[in-house]
């Protein structure tokens, strides 16, 4: 990648994206306590959509960076089991938003 402003940025929150994870691998493996595990989620989580965001900016836009935004989502958190509440209003519109797909 060129040595852009906005390609480093991009670059730094990748790498910030893998330390956040490997620390909440670290804090589930070693203690109970999911208070940590869930701050660094959240961090992750705010994180990963700054990049989605960037990735979908007019400097990046194109099939490229969105086939990008999909291997990062699966490298990311294809192997994370999300805990959802069936009742949640949010998760009941994303899972009619996923329907689509079928």
């Amino acid at each position: 990648m060129k040595s852009t402003i906005k390609g480093l940025k991009l670059s730094d929150i990748i790498a910030e994206i893998k330390k956040l994870d490997d620390m909440i691998v670290m804090h589930k493996k070693h203690t109970k306590d999911n208070l940590m595990s869930s701050q660094y989620e959240a961090r992750k989580d705010k994180l990963f959509s700054e990049l989605l965001y960037e990735l979908a900016s007019p400097r990046f836009r194109s099939q490229y960076s969105y086939t990008l935004a999909g291997q990062l989502i699966n490298k990311f958190y294809k192997k994370n089991k999300v805990q959802v509440n069936p009742n949640d209003k949010n998760f009941s519109e994303l899972r009619e938003l996923a329907s689509l797909l079928k």
